[in-house]
């Protein structure tokens, strides 16, 4: 039985692993669509300001071109809201949201 027990709480160990690595993995792949939108900003000023045969500018790079859909499938995989559990009593009866989102109460 303690095994058992043991066993469980592995499987809820790994998955928390798994879910933590799912969200650095999606974290990462902003970032870099961060930087590439950044260097894609720069590049077109840049090209705006030297350029003046009036040609649309090519990436020297080789790399697909921003489109708003390469945008939106890079940020659908983010959560919005990430909570890793239920509300969990401390000590002195209060209350604590482990992890997730803090929601702040609506004013009166």
């Amino acid at each position: 039985v303690e095994s058992y027990r043991k066993l469980r709480q592995l499987k809820v160990d790994f998955e928390s692993v798994k879910t933590l690595c799912r969200l650095v993995r999606a974290r990462e792949d902003v970032s870099r669509l961060i930087a590439e939108c950044s260097d894609e900003y720069f590049e077109a000023r840049l090209h705006d300001r030297t350029d003046t045969t009036g040609l649309p500018r090519r990436r020297p790079d080789g790399h697909p071109p921003l489109t708003a859909e390469r945008i939106e499938a890079v940020l659908s995989s983010v959560p919005r809201v990430y909570d890793d559990g239920p509300i969990q009593r401390t000590r002195g009866n209060k209350k604590r949201r482990r992890g997730g989102h803090h929601q702040p109460s609506a004013m009166a």
